[in-house]
């Protein structure tokens, strides 16, 4: 039997209502030959029957029983896939356009030094705990970026397990950079492509304090692992003030505190894990835009996600994009 074009692999946890539609999205997308491959990261109700009583043996699910956390289940799923590319997909993110894999597909097929096809895609403005490097690029052309943002990318597998994949004691929050300023030391391109194709939803289910603190310390290990002398130390510099100053307010000054400390103390725990790249790559690194979310314009419909049978009525995306239904569902979740 003939490879996939393409592997889908996305990471579920505790997410059962939008996982559904994300699936549905993916079996819409046309032009390509594709595996779906499901990793529930020990979710507290076991996803196997319902989604099999859906999906049938359309997708393949894995669950696994011990919560391993975002980015080892990534990395699994693209060790075990089978296609040329995968396309990584946070569970809450929805393709609206039938097409948008294939013509990536095209793209990196043409051009081989294309690692990372990352897709244009929306997301509601001021949703908490979501990317705060917001894309300031529109259109639809191609532009080279120094990073991706995993909530919808398409990968080169071959290139992926060249460069190591995610480095797994990250655990989650910021594991895209990594992957990234690697692939560009191996001489890789990274390009956002195509007509924003995604909408990436607000989910209640968020560890908003987990992000925070995984993302400050992962951040100056970044600084310490990836950037080259003599950048190094004003770079770090540089981090620690802003990781401080973001969104401070009197209550969290010491959680943030306590977050940078433990920074740079995995600094000293992983000393042996050092491995700067290039000065030309960290430069163009430095130089190049970032991936990330398009503000939902205002007259945005949800429309063709129903005419392709992802949801049942415009009203289903309510609680992910009005923001009064998502602080009342997280509020009477608590």
């Amino acid at each position: 039997m003939a490879s996939p074009d393409v592997s889908f692999v996305i990471a579920t946890r505790n997410r059962r209502d939008v996982l559904l539609s994300c699936l549905r999205a993916c079996l819409v997308q046309r032009d390509i030959s594709a595996e779906i491959l499901v990793y529930d990261d020990a979710s507290d109700e076991d996803m196997r029957p319902f989604l099999a009583e859906e999906f049938g043996e359309r997708i393949r699910v894995t669950r696994l029983q011990q919560n391993l956390g975002l980015v080892a289940v990534r990395n699994l799923g693209y060790r075990e896939a089978c296609g040329r590319y995968i396309v990584s997909l946070d569970d809450d993110v929805l393709l609206f356009d039938p097409r948008c894999v294939a013509r990536a597909v095209e793209m990196m097929d043409r051009e081989k030094d294309i690692a990372v096809a990352a897709l244009r895609y929306y997301e509601r403005p001021g949703t908490p705990g979501t990317s705060k490097y917001a894309s300031r690029v529109g259109g639809e052309g191609t532009v080279e970026c120094s990073s991706f943002t995993g909530a919808v990318v398409v990968l080169k597998r071959s290139a992926v397990i060249e460069a190591g994949c995610y480095p797994e004691w990250i655990y989650r929050q910021g594991e895209e950079r990594f992957l990234s300023i690697r692939l560009l030391d191996l001489g890789y391109r990274i390009v956002m492509a195509g007509p924003p194709s995604a909408i990436h939803l607000y989910s209640p289910v968020r560890n908003r304090s987990a992000m925070s603190w995984y993302g400050i310390r992962n951040a100056l290990l970044f600084d310490w692992i990836c950037v080259p002398h003599p950048y190094f130390l004003p770079y770090l510099a540089k981090d620690i003030v802003k990781l401080f100053l973001y969104k401070i307010t009197l209550a969290n000054i010491p959680r943030k505190c306590a977050a940078i400390a433990w920074g740079l103390t995995s600094m000293v725990q992983k000393w042996s894990l050092r491995r700067p790249v290039s000065r030309e790559a960290f430069r163009k690194y430095l130089a190049l835009p970032r991936h990330g979310p398009i503000a939902l314009p205002m007259d945005w419909s949800a429309e063709p996600l129903v005419s392709l049978g992802i949801i049942q009525s415009v009203s289903d995306l309510d609680l992910y994009l009005k923001p009064e239904k998502a602080h009342m569902s997280a509020c009477s979740s608590r």
